[in-house]
């Protein structure tokens, strides 16, 4: 199983949360591994999960999210896992490995 590989921040964590746009700050860290589901981890779709949020933040996207557990039924994360599937399906078509 892998260990966190990204983390972000809004600049402003309650102007995020009441939907402003705002900067944030990601910390990347290049890791490889497996998921609990079996699905290979990459470093491309992890950096591109990343850089969703900070384009949600970027956007103001992150409106009542501060208080929102991070799981499969955030809308954040949602976004984020999507264009991560994006990436591992431009990555290795022939195999698409989709997060659910």
């Amino acid at each position: 199983m892998i260990r966190q590989a990204g983390k972000g921040q809004a600049d402003k964590p309650n102007a995020a949360n009441r939907g402003e746009s705002t900067g944030s700050q990601t910390i990347y860290e290049r890791v490889y591994g497996t998921f609990k589901s079996g699905i290979s981890d990459w470093p491309q779709a992890t950096l591109m999960h990343e850089l969703q949020h900070a384009y949600d933040y970027d956007k103001g996207r992150m409106a009542g999210e501060k208080n929102i557990k991070r799981n499969a039924i955030d809308p954040a994360e949602i976004r984020a896992v999507q264009l991560e599937n994006v990436v591992r399906n431009i990555v290795t078509p022939e195999s698409v490995n989709t997060i659910v």
